[in-house]
């Protein structure tokens, strides 16, 4: 009887101990899935700030392209400017030296 008693008793224990496993086991999957998730959110931030770093080198080369262009715009009304100066000297002079004649 008293064998008959530790065996259930053991059986008990061993049924406790197996239901305290599954809990376990269903909190370690549970917590897998949220590491997974917060893998995924990860990799889509960094995606989202590899979009951004593009988009913000993409907007440097642009504003370094229209900086460019301004200053070739720039030397060329200065050399417009000077040509224009040239001109009008040379006319000035011509006028000049049409008038003394």
């Amino acid at each position: 009887e008293e064998e008959a008693e530790a065996e259930e008793e053991a059986e008990t224990a061993a049924e406790a101990a197996l239901a305290v496993a599954k809990v376990a086991q269903s909190e370690a999957r549970a917590a897998q899935a949220e590491a997974r998730a917060a893998m995924e959110e990860a990799r889509a931030a960094m995606e989202k700030a590899t979009a951004t770093l593009s988009g913000a080198d993409s907007a440097v080369v642009g504003v370094e392209t229209a900086r460019a262009a301004a200053l070739s715009a720039a030397k060329e009304r200065r050399a417009a400017t000077a040509t224009a100066m040239a001109k009008a000297a040379a006319a000035r002079m011509a006028a000049d030296a049409a008038r003394r004649s």
